[in-house]
């Protein structure tokens, strides 16, 4: 029976310093990633924003989403002037604390 291999046996620790080594990606590579990448992205925010958008309230109610401090902002139409005024009116109130 052949010795068990340390990285294996002692969880990958002892060979966790290597690394593999590859050549750098090639222009067809670089492009198929990039149009992979765009692809699952549009496809993504769509399934979000049309199948999962009732669930929201659900997602930021559950222990999970209060764990991952998740906050459902579909409600609110700008929500850069929003945190910004928020974050204007907290400033202030603790100023005159």
């Amino acid at each position: 029976m052949p010795a068990p291999n340390p990285d294996v046996a002692g969880g990958g620790l002892p060979g966790s310093h290597r690394q593999v080594r590859r050549p750098p990606a090639n222009p067809p590579e670089v492009f198929a990633g990039a149009f992979l990448g765009v692809f699952l992205g549009v496809v993504w925010f769509w399934i979000v924003n049309n199948l999962f958008v009732d669930y929201f309230p659900g997602i930021e109610d559950s222990a999970v989403g209060r764990f991952l401090y998740i906050k459902d902002t579909s409600h609110i139409p700008n929500v850069l002037k929003f945190e910004y005024d928020n974050a204007r009116a907290a400033r202030q109130k603790t100023a005159t604390d």
